[in-house]
């Protein structure tokens, strides 16, 4: 995919994002978003990913994110909390946006709407669930939730397989 395309699809997600207003879009929770964009709807971004304290994680993303922020179209501010870093889309899009964007806009709604509103440490249980099944094979429930127990040591060992379960249900695995 060209570079400009990708920068505006992402710039079109933040904007999707940040008008449902009901939970904060952050630097992770993005991150997670375009995981499962590229990985699960399929949309060819092109980002590497590998596994980080937080579960996949693409240093391209955060290179486009910085280049979006730099020309104006994204501000990214650390939250007031004192956790983590706000990501809003500015009023403006970039150039050509809509044109780079139309065939996606389904499939970024669809993304909205499956996974949107669900909670950061959610996002990122599901994201490592779903790269260490791409990197194992299906290895069968028993081994995947084990694996990503020695990963993720804060959640237990039935939410990670309800959650496994649930997304094998819904075709993410």
């Amino acid at each position: 995919m060209e570079r400009r395309q990708r920068l505006a699809i992402l710039y079109r997600l933040i904007q999707l994002l940040g008008d449902t207003g009901k939970i904060r879009l952050g630097k992770i929770r993005l991150q997670k978003l375009i995981y499962f964009l590229q990985e699960a709807k399929r949309v060819p971004l092109g980002y590497s990913f590998r596994l980080h304290h937080y579960g996949p994680y693409s240093v391209d993303l955060e290179d486009d994110v910085a280049e979006l922020t730099l020309k104006g179209y994204v501000k990214v501010t650390a939250n007031p909390s004192g956790y983590g870093y706000d990501v809003e889309a500015e009023s403006e899009a970039p150039d050509g946006a809509d044109v780079h964007v139309a065939q996606y806009m389904g499939v970024l709604r669809d993304l909205c709407d499956d996974f949107g509103k669900k909670e950061r440490a959610a996002l990122e249980l599901m994201a490592t669930i779903h790269f260490v099944n791409s990197i194992l094979g299906p290895p069968g429930k028993g081994r995947l939730t084990q694996e990503v127990k020695l990963l993720k040591p804060q959640f237990t060992q039935d939410y990670i397989e309800r959650m496994a379960q649930e997304m094998d249900e819904n075709g993410l695995l």
